[in-house]
């Protein structure tokens, strides 16, 4: 890794992170289906590994009106 401070390596997660969530967006939309953007979280979330319980936990206790795309 090129990053010398942990605000540099957490841009860097946080871009790679979106683009990995983007992509699968785009191949669920692919489908040419309209999926409703709950649907669509839900996907993200089961898709994550193992080891991102602990977001899972934290995304749980965010309130509806937050969790958006």
């Amino acid at each position: 890794m090129t990053c010398k401070t942990a605000c540099e390596m957490w841009c860097k997660l946080n871009a790679i992170f979106e683009t990995v969530v983007e992509e699968i967006v785009n191949r669920l939309r692919v489908q040419k289906e309209e999926l409703p953007e709950k649907l669509v979280m839900a996907k993200i979330l089961l898709s994550l590994a193992d080891t991102y319980y602990h977001f899972l936990s934290a995304w749980e206790s965010v309130t509806p009106e937050k969790k958006t795309l």
